[in-house]
């Protein structure tokens, strides 16, 4: 007998209501904090709010029969084993091999894993919220998160047009002026922001024929990355459009041959986490490095010179590696971190390091795609995503409609990860896992349309 059994009539279905609402709650409440203090502080305000809707959502850890366990569990392991490996890198357990007792090494190290750690299983429970949610109320987030969007994409516009006066404005009125030079840095963050959720909701807003909000919002992010100077922002959109295209008119040959785009994807992301610090070795060696080096804008020479400073020290110990965050040692040449996960994996763990990295990436791509694709299309030419106005698209399912805004998502955040920041920042990982949850939902969100529309017409 359930527990529901044995409880008074009234009494479970409050329960019952309650349960069918706290989903809904959890993801709301984080949207909400995120909308008030996304414009000024993302990259703080993102691992708080996802740690507490996290807390609030471990007891979502677990998946129902039915679920897609096929990829979660070899994506989640492997993202964890590469966390586990950072942390057995960690000075804290060298300070422990050392001779430390627990609680002496523990104050004596700098504790940087702490974060990814402790947000892998927050991020991995407020997924889960997502994934369980019902379908109607995933609807509703997604619609919300969808208006908080536009809202974020139109005051990114006008402050980009007015060259930052408003964010200055409010610096100089409530703020005192107090480090001015952060103003660039948490334009750029916002602007990081759209450009990392720009796919999965433009997938709804497509479905919607909100035509007019993604032209808005790829204004806003090219003219973000012009403004504060955060040209990488542009080439990343540009990658992921390249990726969303490519599978939008993927050849229906190629599908019936089991060769789909997502797992193509996952061969060329294994092939750019290792080959990356050899195309580096390469530029050294043939001298384009610097030639490349003084053509380039100064945010890309500043890059060159990160990456062949990384990739010295990574030759100098190229097996284990310096150790996890070992790359903050290496200031100010290196400042915190390489901009590039591969070159920061091999100098922190090693040639192990590196090769987790190409296979938690190449797991990634490769569970994204479904597992009957194959027998999805098969007519003459291109596969069932081919074209915006065909009629056979209206016979997809939602899952079906968004694989090509799904793999741009995740090319997207695959070359953040690769030009820029860091592989470890808790704010980058919570984006990743926030943008997974606003997929779940958009989906979610159209397949509701989807079932609204059919019971309008059937009598």
């Amino acid at each position: 007998m359930s527990v529901l059994g044995t409880l008074p009539p009234k009494l479970a279905d409050f329960w019952q209501k309650f349960r069918a609402g706290y989903a809904e709650g959890v993801l709301v409440n984080f949207f909400i904090w995120f909308v008030v203090f996304a414009y000024f502080a993302p990259s703080g305000v993102i691992p708080a709010a996802m740690f507490i809707a996290g807390l609030c959502s471990l007891g979502y850890l677990s998946l129902k029969k039915g679920a897609a366990i096929h990829s979660f569990w070899p994506v989640a392991g492997l993202t964890l084993a590469i966390l586990v490996f950072a942390f057995l890198r960690s000075d804290f357990v060298d300070l422990l091999l050392a001779g430390k007792s627990l609680g002496d090494a523990y104050w004596t190290s700098t504790r940087y894993f702490q974060a990814p750690l402790i947000s892998w299983f927050t991020t991995w429970a407020f997924i889960f919220v997502a994934w369980r949610v019902s379908t109607a109320r995933g609807q509703r987030v997604a619609v919300f998160i969808a208006w908080i969007f536009i809202g974020l994409v139109a005051i990114q516009l006008l402050d980009c047009l007015g060259n930052l006066a408003m964010r200055n404005g409010m610096n100089q009125r409530f703020f005192g002026n107090a480090r001015p030079e952060m103003l660039i840095v948490e334009s750029s963050n916002l602007n990081l922001v759209l450009l990392m959720l720009f796919w999965p909701l433009a997938f709804l807003a497509m479905q919607r024929r909100w035509i007019a909000g993604v032209g808005a919002a790829v204004v806003a992010i090219v003219l973000g990355g012009f403004v504060v100077d955060s040209n990488a922002h542009i080439v990343v959109l540009a990658v992921s459009a390249v990726a969303f295209f490519a599978a939008r008119y993927w050849p229906a040959g190629l599908t019936r041959k089991a060769i789909l785009p997502e797992r193509v994807a996952a061969v060329i992301a294994g092939i750019v986490v290792l080959g990356f610090p050899l195309l580096i070795q390469w530029l050294v060696t043939t001298g384009l490095a610097t030639q490349i080096h003084d053509r380039v804008p100064r945010s890309w020479a500043h890059r060159i010179e990160i990456w062949t400073y990384a990739l010295e020290r990574s030759l100098e110990k190229p097996v284990w590696g310096w150790g996890y965050e070992a790359t903050r040692y290496f200031e100010p040449i290196i400042p915190l971190h390489p901009h590039n996960m591969s070159l920061q994996a091999w100098l922190e763990l090693g040639i192990p390091g590196l090769l987790l990295l190409a296979a938690m990436w190449g797991s990634i791509f490769w569970f994204m795609a479904p597992k009957n694709a194959t027998a999805v299309s098969q007519s003459n030419g291109f596969v069932e995503l081919s074209a915006i106005s065909s009629g056979a698209v209206e016979e997809l399912t939602a899952e079906q409609k968004a694989r090509p805004y799904m793999l741009a998502a995740a090319t997207a955040y695959f070359t953040l990860n690769t030009l820029s920041y860091g592989m470890w920042k808790a704010w980058l990982i919570c984006l990743g896992a926030m943008v997974l949850v606003v997929a779940i939902l958009v989906i979610k969100a159209v397949k509701q349309d989807g079932i609204v529309a059919v019971t309008t017409i059937r009598p």
